[in-house]
């Protein structure tokens, strides 16, 4: 992915997520659904495991798919 090859490189806490796992990227299988309409299965399950293992020691998050530029 063009990430890896950019900005990945300078954040220190990063995650994939898909829905199947690959351990050539690697990524994290929320086991939500891919759908055409409605993402918000999928936000709400990386918001939760964020507020589950990260919140206490990450100042903020941010959340990008394969169509964002930063």
């Amino acid at each position: 992915p063009v990430v890896k090859k950019t900005w990945e490189r300078q954040a220190v806490h990063y995650e994939y997520y898909s829905d199947y796992a690959d351990n050539t990227i690697p990524t994290t299988d929320l086991r939500i659904p891919n759908v055409e309409r409605g993402h918000c299965g999928k936000t709400f399950a990386i918001l939760e495991r964020f507020m589950k293992l990260y919140f206490e020691r990450t100042t903020w998050l941010i959340i990008v798919d394969d169509d964002t530029l930063i």
